[in-house]
This record gives structure tokens, C-alpha cells and sequence, in this order.
């Protein structure tokens, strides 16, 4: 059952782009698992696998998935916070056999990872294979200034709930701002997600954000989509 779920399990793409001028700097590669097993969605993929307590195990085996059919580019690949704490290493190895150059790892479901040291050093060995690093959800959750303290990422992702409010939010509008500061300050580049808009394409925009991702631009599709 568990190889069958792997085997079946298929990664659509969605695009990050330049706000301004509509370049892509690459796409997300999003995991969708059998339909007939009720496991389209992330969601009930990782659900399932949290219930036969093989989540960090599926996300291994998916991370060299993401990759084989992805477009070409760079390519933005989910890897849980506990994955890389209990097997980075396999990460790791994976990076340095396909080499990283065009790999970045968004690191997400931070809640699970407590010891942000440990997290730290398998960040830099990903680093050593010339991958980079994106950290998911900044500003929500346990997405936390200390995270940023420790895992200095490459790539900052914007939750959604601040695109959704910045349209007409003013507190939202300064946390972007002072995102849109701290990612300019450290040579990071700050992501805007949810972006199903041309108002919250305005909006972040005006707010210093440069790069998005969304329906706006594209819902998520098969690499075929993106190969002209």
C-alpha cells in the first residue's frame, strides 16, 4: 500500500513571478496523491501518512519525485521541518547526486522542529550543495523571527493571510513593509503567495514585495504546462 501510494502520486507546478515584469524565477512543485485512495490533496496525502506514522518517510521519497518531471528552472520542493531534523541527511545526499544549483528547499509544518540548532546545520550542508532555502508561511504560525534567526533563508514566503489583507489592512501593510525591508537588508527574496488578484498584486506590490505566486498567474498544472 505504501509503495503503491508513492508510485501513484504525481507533483503539479506553480510559477513564481516577478510582479513587475513577469519573469519566472521558478515553480513550486506541489505533490497530489491517489484519487481513487482519497488522497488527492496534500492535506489528506500527509494526513494519511501521519496515521500510519510514515509522514517523514513519504516526504523522502517524494523529494526526488518532485524533481525528475519538473520544468525547466528552478524548482521549489516542500520538505517538512522533521524531515530535515530526522533524515536530513537523506536531503542531503539527494542534493549532492543531482546537484543543487536549481533545487530550493521550502521548509514547512515548522511546528514539529524544536531544536533549531540541529535544523541549523543541516540547512548549511544544504547550502553546500548550491542549493538554496526558503522558509514557508513567514509571519504565521511557527514561522518565527528565531527561524529566521537560525535558518537565514534564501527565500522568505509571505503567508497568505497578509496578501489577503493587505488590500485594506494597515497593520498588514507595515508587517509587509518591514518584511519587504529585512528580506531587502539580508539579500533575501520575500514571496508573496496567495495572490488570486490584480488588487493584491497592487497592493503587496506598493508594499515592496517583488515576486508572487497565485491564481493569478497560473493555478497549479503538469510541468507540460510550462515546456514551450
Amino acid at each position: 500500500m505504501n509503495r503503491e501510494v508513492i508510485a501513484q502520486s504525481q507533483h503539479v507546478y506553480q510559477p513564481i513571478v516577478h510582479l513587475a515584469s513577469g519573469e519566472v524565477a521558478g515553480y513550486e512543485a506541489l505533490v497530489r496523491g491517489p484519487a481513487d485512495l482519497g488522497l488527492s490533496s496534500p492535506l489528506q496525502l500527509f494526513q494519511w501518512a501521519e496515521d500510519q506514522g510514515i509522514a517523514e518517510q513519504l516526504d523522502v521519497a517524494l523529494f526526488p519525485k518532485a524533481l525528475e518531471g519538473a520544468p525547466p528552472g528552478r524548482v521549489f520542493v516542500n520538505v517538512r521541518a522533521s524531515t530535515l531534523a530526522n533524515y536530513g541527511e537523506r536531503v542531503v545526499e539527494h542534493l549532492r547526486e543531482v546537484g543543487g544549483h536549481r533545487v530550493t528547499v521550502e521548509i514547512t509544518e515548522q511546528a514539529a522542529v524544536k531544536d533549531l540548532v540541529q535544523l541549523e546545520r543541516v540547512v548549511d550542508q544544504i547550502h553546500r550543495t548550491g542549493a538554496k532555502v526558503a522558509l514557508d508561511d513567514v509571519g504565521s504560525g511557527y514561522a518565527s523571527l528565531e527561524w529566521l534567526l537560525h535558518v537565514r533563508p534564501d527565500v522568505l514566503k509571505m503567508d497568505m493571510v497578509f496578501t489577503r489583507a493587505a488590500v485594506n489592512g494597515t497593520w498588514a501593510g507595515e508587517i509587509i513593509r518591514s518584511l519587504a525591508r529585512l528580506s531587502s537588508t539580508v539579500g533575501a527574496m520575500l514571496v508573496a503567495e496567495g495572490i488570486e488578484t490584480l488588487e493584491m498584486c497592487g497592493a503587496v506590490s506598493n508594499l515592496g514585495v517583488e515576486w508572487g505566486q497565485g491564481y493569478l498567474f497560473s493555478r497549479p498544472a503538469p510541468a507540460s504546462a510550462f515546456i514551450q
